[in-house]
């Protein structure tokens, strides 16, 4: 047990990271993959056995080779969220996801996945996989941390040649039973930085610097965290270098 009372054998975590995309080098994204594994390396310094780390990623090409991960293409992910987890047990869940992503005219952020293209922007709406992962389909995990790394720019503006398909979850019934906290890079509208010479996601490397800081193990309380990264935000956005705001939703 960590001081905070939790077990990390029963901590599960996905964690995502989406650098390339079948669509061509011109969505390659530097840092989601890095972010992925140093979020994967803070959730091992904790105790959380390997076994319960779902890491799938989608390096760019000339990307050091990881060993262990599995794909990020969207029938994988699917499989994922609609089977694997609901046969897992745990008390405490984090979703983690690096990687492209827009507000569709619902107002739902689509995460797209790392076979989408131009034509086929194949996708998890995460509205959809929050419902599902909140109803009675998952048993236990009470407490669900889902951390956001993507862009929340409205899709009108992107003047894509076709719509957005479909990228919804079957949810079972309704509990009151599960806890998320749901942290944004960036607020709707608004992009999210990466830094390219560096490889990495701003909101990421800031996140992860004050996770380390923080008491509690693999279950750190979601409110002083945010209330962290939004400070270090506040400071960079006094100073003009950062215009994006994350958000925290409960």
């Amino acid at each position: 047990m960590t001081a905070g009372g939790v077990d990390p054998a029963r901590v599960v975590a996905l964690v995502v990271g989406v650098e390339a995309y079948a669509a061509g080098p011109h969505w390659t994204l530097p840092g989601p993959v890095r972010d992925a594994l140093r979020f994967r390396d803070w959730l091992r310094s904790t105790g959380v056995p390997d076994t319960n780390i779902l890491l799938h990623l989608a390096p760019a090409e000339g990307t050091d080779a990881v060993a262990g991960h599995r794909g990020a293409d969207h029938e994988t992910l699917r499989r994922v969220l609609v089977h694997e987890l609901p046969a897992r047990q745990g008390d405490v869940l984090w979703v983690w996801w690096g990687g492209h992503g827009v507000l569709d005219r619902d107002e739902h952020l689509r995460l797209y996945c790392a076979d989408a293209t131009d034509a086929d922007r194949r996708n998890i709406d995460l509205e959809s996989a929050r419902r599902r992962l909140s109803s009675d389909v998952l048993p236990g995990f009470a407490e669900q941390n889902w951390v956001v790394d993507a862009c929340q720019t409205f899709e009108e503006r992107h003047r894509p040649a076709v719509t957005i398909p479909d990228g919804s979850l079957p949810a079972g019934q309704r509990l009151r039973a599960h806890r998320q906290n749901v942290l944004l890079a960036a607020d709707r509208g608004q992009r999210a930085a990466n830094d390219p010479v560096r490889g990495l996601g701003v909101f990421s490397d800031i996140l992860l610097h004050e996770l380390a800081a923080l008491p509690g193990g693999p279950a750190p309380d979601p409110e002083a965290l945010f209330a962290a990264v939004r400070n270090r935000f506040d400071r960079l956005r006094a100073g003009a270098s950062r215009t994006q705001l994350p958000t925290l939703q409960l």
